[in-house]
């Protein structure tokens, strides 16, 4: 039977693993929360911090998985990659996946309008020096965050550095993107442009 690790056994990877069952995998699950729920149906599971590349690729080895995946979290990503690249099996790369992961990186890999502004700040000297230079309202967030943690509008200079040092506490990365506010309206009319096109 063929074994699949799955990244991640929260409650939104519990329907990946019951449909990796229903599909006749033998599913390996890992987790950081050692009461996670996909625990209960994955046929096998240990207990690691799913951010850890290196135990999770050792504990990949030791079980000569088949396959890999995360689904519904941000957090396995690179893990997954690098399980991926490292044993040869179906998946993306590992600098695609760190472009993939994080946000400034994107915006900057694929924005062709000149007109938008992003910038990657790590420090609170740069945010203080941007606030002076950039156009309001903007959007500050993390990097490399997930779901709405540390993302603030701010509509002047006053907000920056304060939304900039909350957000700054929730990147593991510790880089900060501000952003266009108006930005998800036009990367939206972007990508719909690029597809019909």
């Amino acid at each position: 039977m063929k074994k699949i690790l799955i990244v991640g056994a929260g409650f939104l990877q519990v329907p990946l693993i019951k449909k990796a069952k229903e599909c006749g995998l033998y599913t390996i699950a890992v987790d950081g929360d050692q009461n996670a729920p996909g625990f209960f149906y994955a046929d096998e599971w240990e207990c690691i911090d799913i951010t850890d590349e290196t135990q999770c690729l050792e504990y990949a080895k030791e079980k000569e998985i088949n396959g890999v995946i995360t689904a519904a979290t941000d957090y396995g990503i690179l893990t997954v990659a690098r399980i991926a690249e490292t044993m040869n099996l179906p998946g993306i790369s590992y600098e695609i996946a760190k472009t993939v992961k994080n946000k400034y990186l994107i915006r900057k890999k694929i924005s062709q309008n000149k007109e938008l502004q992003f910038f990657e700040l790590d420090t609170e000297e740069k945010a203080l020096q941007l606030r002076e230079q950039i156009r309001y309202p903007v959007i500050v967030k993390p990097c490399d965050g997930s779901g709405s943690k540390g993302v603030e509008k701010v509509e002047n200079r006053e907000g920056l550095l304060e939304a900039f040092q909350e957000a700054y506490r929730f990147s593991k990365s510790k880089k900060v993107l501000v952003e266009d506010f108006c930005w998800e309206r036009v990367w939206s009319r972007h990508l719909r442009t690029r597809w019909d096109g």
